[in-house]
């Protein structure tokens, strides 16, 4: 009779533990499924991520907007001009890579195919604002390819404050603090400072909440 009860106490348990293991195969296996539903990286795109953009972007005349930051997170921040998307690493102010986007065709800054650059802690996607269909770069992988399906995005959204918070914030580390923007999503407020005739001395700092 004990030696009954033994039997079915392990097996209960084994069967549990089974149970589970099959349980976190299953979400293992659903958010790989989703990501792949995201992302797929294109071969055919890799010459439009190229660093010599940047030279452009830092030597070239300024368009008709000045250069902007469209996007950043916790692990990276976009700078958008005319003839180029430059992605920094945000914590050491690296040159993580440039996508060449008027070689993909995103030449206008206004209007209604005016480019659309967005993004999340994953993903940037590059568009119009006219169309969903574009481009996307994997952050973690150094990555571009195509958008296939817009609807599975879920953007983190990024405002431009009216004032730069000064007051409680620390800006010593600017060279010109009055010229400052500040951005602010979930992941925390960013200063930067773009000097207009020298683009290669922009400056830009995150504040985590």
């Amino acid at each position: 009779m004990k030696k009954s009860l033994l039997c079915i106490i392990i097996s209960t348990i084994i069967l549990n533990l089974l149970m589970g293991c099959s349980s976190t195969s299953n979400d293992i296996s659903s958010s790989s499924t989703q990501d792949s539903e995201i992302f797929v990286e294109d071969i055919s795109l890799s010459d439009y991520l190229d660093k010599e953009v940047y030279q452009r972007m830092i030597s070239e005349p300024l368009g008709a907007d000045p250069p902007k930051i469209p996007f950043f997170n916790k692990e990276v921040v976009c700078i958008l001009n005319y003839n180029g998307l430059a992605i920094f690493d945000i914590q050491t102010g690296q040159l993580k890579n440039c996508i060449n986007i008027q070689k993909l065709g995103f030449g206008d800054t206004q209007g209604t195919n005016a480019i659309l650059v967005r993004g999340n802690d994953e993903f940037i996607t590059i568009t119009t604002t006219n169309d969903t269909e574009g481009y996307i770069y994997s952050i973690k992988s150094d990555e571009l390819g195509r958008l296939k399906n817009e609807d599975n995005m879920i953007y983190t959204e990024v405002k431009r404050l009216e004032q730069v918070p000064s007051d409680v914030l620390d800006l010593s580390k600017f060279d010109n603090p009055a010229e400052t923007v500040a951005l602010e999503s979930e992941n925390g407020i960013l200063i930067y400072y773009i000097p207009m005739n020298d683009l290669e001395q922009i400056q830009f700092q995150i504040y985590e909440p």
